[in-house]
């Protein structure tokens, strides 16, 4: 958390503080990763000590939800439904809708965000919607 104390000074620093508190190899305690990720992914989404960058935005933000992050499940959502986002963001919604994990389990959701993967061609999205309906049980991420 030394990124928090630079990030009203010093934005770059505390951007670099986060950078090496997500390096999985530095940092043992998933938790504290995810929450660097999140961190990192805000960073991106604000322009905060880097430039503005969305795709690397969403990015991080996916690794904190993959790494178990709530607020960063809520935040990719929140933002998937106001803007466009790519095709394995949308994918990676409907995951975490399916396993449950911080989002409320809901088939149907989880099955709206990979179709709109699937229509772009997204082939993960493809056979995850394949798998579902056939009964298999989908629990890789």
């Amino acid at each position: 958390k030394l990124g928090e104390l630079y990030l009203s000074r010093d934005p770059g620093k505390a951007f670099e503080w986060f950078a090496k508190a997500a390096e999985e190899h530095w940092n043992v305690y998933s938790s504290s990763r995810s929450w660097a990720q999140l961190r990192i992914g805000k960073c991106h989404m604000n322009g905060t000590g880097v430039p503005k960058n969305e795709k690397k935005s969403w990015e991080w933000l996916a690794k904190a939800a993959a790494n178990g992050n709530g607020e960063a499940r809520v935040l990719i959502e929140r933002y998937a439904k106001k803007e466009q986002c790519d095709a394995k963001t949308q994918c990676d919604i409907g995951w975490f809708y399916l396993n449950g994990t911080d989002f409320a389990k809901d088939e149907k959701k989880a099955l709206e965000w990979l179709g709109r993967a699937a229509t772009q061609g997204y082939t993960r999205a493809i056979g995850m919607i394949e798998g579902i309906k056939a009964g298999k049980e989908i629990n890789a991420f």
